[in-house]
């Protein structure tokens, strides 16, 4: 991660428990050097291996990204810390485009679904999450 910075990270699991991965938001200098994140990165922390999501262009920048690991039908966690998906807010500044969220397979840090927001996300608004029970 040489060259890169990263902020907000986030853990799969309990943070009183070893863990191996966190998720984070960060600069790759690979895609811009703007004042904004523009990537949210998978780190294993004990190997410094990175997996990194982009948009692809230098309007998105996303904040703060969640874990939300799988449950089984019974409820219980998957065995595999890393199974489950990350979903980050990103802020579009491009005016013809809309911000989004955006729902990443943390296993593989690719892109599998959007979900688009009629009204602007304010950048870096900090991610909130609360069980909803049907």
């Amino acid at each position: 991660m040489k060259g890169d910075v990263n902020i907000l990270a986030s853990i799969g699991n309990s943070s009183e428990k070893k863990y191996e991965f966190a998720y984070v938001i960060g600069w790759l200098e690979s895609v811009n050097k703007g004042p904004f994140a523009n990537s949210v990165t998978k780190v294993n922390v004990e190997t410094g291996e990175i997996l990194a999501w982009h948009a692809g262009d230098d309007f998105c920048h996303p904040a703060e990204a969640v874990f939300i690991p799988r449950t089984s039908t019974s409820g219980s966690a998957s065995e595999a810390e890393d199974d489950g998906v990350v979903v980050a807010s990103v802020t579009n500044v491009n005016p013809d485009q809309k911000d989004f969220l955006v729902f990443l397979k943390a296993q593989t840090m690719k892109e599998i679904g959007r979900a688009h927001f009629d009204e602007s996300i304010p950048f870096a608004s900090h991610t909130y999450l609360s069980k909803y029970d049907a």
